[in-house]
């Protein structure tokens, strides 16, 4: 998990795009008896992750 995390943090992509928030979904954690995070895109100013699918088809 941590090379996930340090292969993110290295991205280029986040020069470009706004850094959004992770947001614990307490119902859903309970549902699943898990701890799970969303990772709000919908922040974004295109309200989309598209933006960062887009750049590395580019790049």
């Amino acid at each position: 998990m941590q090379n996930i995390v340090s292969r993110i943090k290295r991205d280029v992509v986040n020069e470009f795009v706004r850094k959004t928030q992770l947001e614990f979904a307490s119902q859903i954690s309970i549902h699943l008896d898990n701890k799970i995070y969303l990772k709000r895109e919908d922040l974004t100013p295109v309200h989309s992750f598209k933006l960062r699918g887009a750049y590395h088809k580019i790049r």
